[in-house]
């Protein structure tokens, strides 16, 4: 122990919290933080639960780290209690000693004058007094009555264990001039409003003590004056107390601070200037049994003029605890300091006790609790962080499956987008293969627009070839009557001319069945069918114009025949009319022939053209069915692919944070679904020739 340590904070009766600084506050900006918005669903949640969880625990610590802190102060005012027990039994030991001095004083044998001045117990009555008072009381060391002229009257001749010490040499000495001597006379005592009459010397080195035992001589001196019974002062007695009588006491306080665990205490006593007159550290002195005597620091080393906080507290008066820093062993101590205020009216001489402990072991139990608390705390962190992110994976490990299964939609949805556009390309082949059929449909119509054109001409022959006939006819009518024969075979031609033309008759009205059938067909197709209504409405005029020629010749025919009848008797003279009549009607039956070609190979047109009409119908109805079957489809994924991107975009935000990338990939774009035109023909058709003869709707029979 020497003491010296450079500060002790908060000394007047409170505890400083905490043994070392503790660091400043943090900035409470923290730059570079981002917006919660920006975090995922698992930060969020690990946030959440560590927030949860470690708020209940960090209240819980600052209370228990408080009742550390708590435990610190109540350690503090026990050593500060320690120290005050300690002092309060030095002053009421000294108290006692007080009045020791005055008792010895009265003792009859110092009245005596026979024995005064007598060297030796044997001889000197007051000498043998002051053997029994130091073999009573055990510590007084040098017992001695001194006249009023500072001579020597008797001293003690035996130590206060009874053997024999050589105090002779003190009966040559004069005490004139001590200062306790003085004091005594003067009335310069140590009193307060109860005690008077006594003079205390402070702890010091007898030199007396010295040359008689031996050692470092320390002792705490009491002087008072002796009167005789008329009250008039006769002498001085002089007390030197072995200064053991204290450090007994620091002994056993020590004791008892090892028996509570604290055996690395240190205690020190002050003199009233702050100076170390008890220096018991058993860490230093290796025993605890001893209070060891290092001369060089005793009555020499001054803790109040070394800066030691508490040294200048109980110099000044002041008691407490509070902690510092101890420069030679280079450690952190508890200190409870207590300032000398006296005892049972014994005013004391203003020393002051320190009691040090390590604050590694003064402060064990609350450092224990500290460092548990902080243990505890990182462990339940460590353990709710882990907690946090399992649960964190659990919660956010379905949703980012989910994400998985709406990524893979998303790819169901841009396949089914590729079908869409597959089946719009097969949409458009099919419209190229209508366009053919129309184009072949126009081939036709043309084909047999030359086959009616052939036909028209065929039956204008015939009809002029039926007019010359009938005017042979009416010639030769005279001439008929002669013929007869030759006007039945006549007759039977003209039977077979009129089968004929029933037969072209019908063929006329089947060809005008035909033409309405494919008007009906064509206002089916609507536009694309509205140039084919024109050509089968011309084919149905020409069917009916070569029906109302046929009629025409039929009744010629049977005109012909009448008057063939009424004219038999000069069929003869018109044998010639008639012979021309037979040319015409062979040429007629070649026209009928030709006729009959033409027709047959118009009904074969006509079959050509409903087949590829009912080709261009169907071709059609499935060109819709798809063109229907595509928008709805395409209706659909549009439908699908918006929600399901919204979906995964909020579930992407939602569990990857706002601030990242789009949890998902675009929706695939679909191509647009090709729409039936509603006006207009098809790419690749020909539009039909307009005819001013031809009307433009078509008309029922």
């Amino acid at each position: 122990m020497d003491g010296r340590t450079t500060r002790m904070p908060r000394l007047a009766g409170t505890c400083h919290r905490g043994g070392r600084p503790r660091a400043g506050r943090m900035s409470a900006a923290a730059s570079g933080t981002r917006p919660m918005k920006n975090l995922s669903l698992s930060q969020k949640l690990v946030g959440s639960f560590l927030v949860m969880g470690l708020v209940p625990m960090l209240v819980l610590a600052v209370i228990t780290w408080r009742s550390a802190d708590r435990i610190s102060d109540n350690v503090g005012r026990t050593y500060q209690t320690t120290a005050e027990n300690i002092l309060d039994k030095v002053e009421r030991n000294l108290f006692e000693r007080y009045g020791d001095v005055q008792a010895f004083g009265v003792n009859t044998a110092v009245r005596e004058k026979s024995s005064w001045y007598q060297v030796g117990s044997a001889t000197n009555r007051i000498a043998d007094v002051a053997n029994q008072y130091a073999n009573l009381y055990g510590f007084y060391l040098i017992s001695l009555f001194v006249d009023l002229d500072g001579k020597v009257i008797a001293v003690n001749d035996h130590a206060p264990d009874g053997k024999p010490i050589d105090t002779a040499p003190l009966y040559q000495k004069n005490y004139k001039e001590a200062g306790w001597f003085q004091d005594a006379l003067a009335g310069r005592f140590l009193k307060s409003d109860i005690l008077d009459g006594t003079v205390v010397e402070d702890v010091h080195v007898d030199e007396d003590v010295k040359k008689v035992y031996g050692g470092e001589g320390l002792v705490v001196g009491f002087a008072a004056p002796v009167k005789d019974s008329s009250g008039k002062v006769i002498g001085v007695w002089n007390n030197r107390a072995a200064f053991s009588l204290v450090e007994e006491i620091f002994q056993t306080a020590y004791k008892d601070l090892s028996r509570e665990g604290m055996a690395g205490a240190e205690l020190t006593l002050l003199d009233s200037r702050g100076r170390v007159i008890v220096d018991f550290d058993p860490g230093v002195a290796a025993t605890n049994a001893v209070v060891k005597h290092d001369m060089n620091v005793l009555l020499k080393l001054n803790l109040a003029e070394a800066g030691v906080e508490a040294a200048r507290a109980v110099v000044e008066g002041r008691s407490g605890h509070g902690s510092g820093f101890h420069v030679r062993k280079r450690v952190e101590q508890t200190t409870g300091y207590a300032a000398s205020h006296g005892a049972l009216g014994y005013p004391g001489l203003k020393w002051g006790v320190l009691v040090r402990v390590a604050t590694k072991t003064s402060m064990a139990a609350a450092a224990a609790i500290k460092t548990r608390v902080v243990q505890v705390l990182g462990l339940s962190a460590l353990l709710l962080l882990a907690a946090s992110l399992w649960l964190s994976r659990m919660i956010s490990g379905p949703l980012l499956a989910s994400l998985q299964e709406m990524r893979e939609v998303g790819s169901g949805l841009a396949a089914a987008s590729s079908q869409v556009s597959s089946a719009s390309q097969a949409q458009a082949d099919g419209a190229g293969q209508r366009a053919a059929a129309l184009e072949e449909t126009s081939a036709s119509l043309e084909e047999m627009s030359s086959m009616t054109k052939l036909n028209a001409e065929s039956a204008g022959r015939a009809k002029d070839l039926a007019a010359t006939t009938r005017s042979a006819a009416e010639a030769g009518a005279a001439d008929m009557g002669r013929m007869a024969d030759a006007m039945e075979e006549i007759r039977n031609s003209s039977s077979s001319i009129a089968n004929i033309l029933k037969s072209i008759d019908e063929i006329a009205f089947q060809t005008n069945i035909l033409a309405l059938n494919a008007a009906v067909e064509a206002a089916r197709a609507g536009e694309a069918g509205m140039g084919f209504s024109v050509v089968a409405e011309e084919v149905r005029n020409l069917a009916q114009r070569s029906a109302a020629a046929a009629r025409e010749t039929a009744q010629g025919i049977q005109d012909s025949i009448s008057k063939s009848e009424r004219g038999v008797e000069i069929s003869e003279r018109v044998k010639l009319s008639l012979q021309e009549i037979v040319l015409s009607i062979r040429a007629m039956d070649e026209v009928a022939g030709e006729v009959a070609s033409h027709s047959t190979e118009q009904n074969q047109g006509i079959s050509q053209v409903n087949s590829a009409v009912a080709d261009m119908d169907k071709l059609t109805q499935s060109d819709a069915a798809s063109a229907e079957e595509c928008a709805a489809a395409a209706r659909q994924l549009q439908n699908q692919a918006a929600r399901l991107n919204r979906a995964v975009e909020e579930v992407g935000r939602l569990v990857q944070g706002r601030g990242g990338e789009p949890a998902t990939a675009p929706a695939p774009s679909l191509a647009p679904v090709p729409q039936p035109a509603a006006r207009g023909t098809a790419p690749g058709v020909r539009e039909p020739r307009a005819s001013a003869k031809v009307p433009a709707t078509p008309q029922s029979f």
